[in-house]
């Protein structure tokens, strides 16, 4: 009877990872007004559902999980300034603290539900799928655009805008890539088929980057693609670096292939070199939206030398610019002084050493893609804020857990019951 409870309660943990899978799929609706209800049943019904599983647990991941902890203290200021707003950003602030304070749930959800690989690599399809389901929405509401687009070069508008976030669209789209470009070309546990399918969705995803015209999704996704070859190689034997060289050299070349060849995404080329132009003193036309958060950088940074401890408080950064500072770093010292960035990003740096030290253990198929996420959400929070994000808090939370939860010393032949569920679990 106990084990039958067992399994039935494992099923129940299964099925909620599956509304995971779900919600990250519905988060493309999540800023259309006529479909974000959409978005807000996946995400209920995800946490809802992985709530109800943690009440029949026999134990409970708590503060165990860096990402509770580093995002329950930081909870605590946000409440606590949220007494002090300003009246004219209130609004503001409170939908930016209720965001937060959601991803604090999320955390303590994924710590609770992820045990073995397989709920890893589930989560890691559930980025791909929600990727290319994202590009083949994109697709359908665009095809007209992308027709013209095809015949008339020179009428490139930046595409994504009915998503709310053209940049947002980008960068989910860029995860997916990201991850699809590991399964495709460097993890070789993986069955063909998946290859085959990883290589199409990762083509896919990257077409959608192009047309959205983000220079900072482009950017990160080629760099993340040369950590991911770097750290390939350097766990890997003689015999398949040779293997994984040819692969990095034929990725690559398709890559500026098509960023600087084809006339179809030569605007994005040319944001980029505008970027750069604009970094060596060379004012364009393009240049206002460089200037302006290089500005913002600067001011935010003389505004948090004015409140070092503990900044300004919840979007302290929108009463003083009338916007974020499209910086995270920035954004973290002038809302939250040095006190919240500390917080925050002990989470990064726990990840970060934890994965280094994965070399000590068996080989772990996840060390290289764990690492190449981390990396690329490191350089993403250069050009966007993010601590708020609940998609960024999933990708933290999800590696956080598989250390927390031990699945790299699990072994995959034993069946789970809740109780093997319940000895898997580093710190209770």
């Amino acid at each position: 009877m106990q084990n039958t409870l067992g399994l039935r309660y494992n099923n129940l943990r299964k099925f909620t990872i599956n509304l995971l899978v779900v919600y990250l799929m519905c988060t493309v609706f999540e800023r259309r007004p006529e479909l974000n209800f959409l978005s807000s049943i996946g995400i209920y019904a995800f946490l809802g559902m992985g709530m109800l599983y943690i009440c029949f647990k026999n134990s409970i991941v708590g503060f165990a999980n860096i990402q509770i902890r580093v995002r329950g203290l930081l909870g605590i200021l946000v409440i606590v300034s949220l007494l002090t707003v300003p009246e004219s950003i209130e609004s503001v602030a409170i939908g930016f603290a209720w965001r937060f304070l959601t991803s604090i749930v999320i955390a303590f959800v994924i710590s609770n539900i992820i045990y073995t690989e397989k709920d890893v690599q589930k989560v890691m399809f559930g980025f791909c799928a929600a990727g290319a389901f994202l590009s083949l929405n994109f697709y359908i509401t665009y095809s007209s655009e992308i027709l013209t687009l095809a015949q008339k070069v020179e009428s490139f508008e930046r595409m994504g805008r009915e998503y709310g976030n053209i940049n947002e669209v980008a960068q989910r789209c860029m995860f997916a890539f990201i991850i699809s470009s590991y399964y495709a070309f460097f993890n070789k546990n993986i069955q063909r088929k998946w290859k085959y399918l990883s290589i199409a969705n990762g083509a896919l995803c990257f077409s959608v980057i192009m047309f959205t015209g983000s220079r900072r999704a482009l950017i990160v996704a080629v760099v993340s693609i040369v950590v991911m070859i770097l750290e390939t190689l350097k766990n890997s034997n003689a015999k398949n670096r040779l293997s994984i060289g040819l692969k990095a050299i034929i990725l690559f070349a398709i890559i500026m292939f098509v960023v600087m060849n084809v006339p179809m995404f030569a605007n994005i080329k040319d944001r980029i070199l505008g970027f750069f132009e604009t970094f060596r003193g060379n004012i364009t036309l393009g240049s206002g939206g460089d200037l302006n958060r290089i500005r913002y950088i600067i001011d935010g940074f003389k505004y948090f030398t004015d409140n070092l401890l503990l900044g300004g408080g919840v979007c302290y950064s929108y009463y003083l610019f009338g916007t974020y500072t499209h910086n995270n770093y920035i954004e973290m010292l002038v809302n939250f002084g040095i006190v919240g960035f500390v917080i925050y990003y002990a989470g990064y740096l726990s990840n970060l050493i934890k994965i280094v030290k994965l070399k000590h253990f068996r080989f772990d198929e996840f060390k290289t893609i764990f690492f190449v996420l981390m990396i690329s959400i490191m350089l993403v929070d250069v050009g966007v804020v993010s601590y708020y994000e609940r998609y960024m808090c999933i990708i933290l939370s999800l590696i956080s857990s598989y250390f927390t939860n031990k699945v790299y010393a699990a072994d995959e032949n034993v069946t789970l019951t809740e109780e093997s569920i319940d000895e898997n679990i580093g710190d209770k």
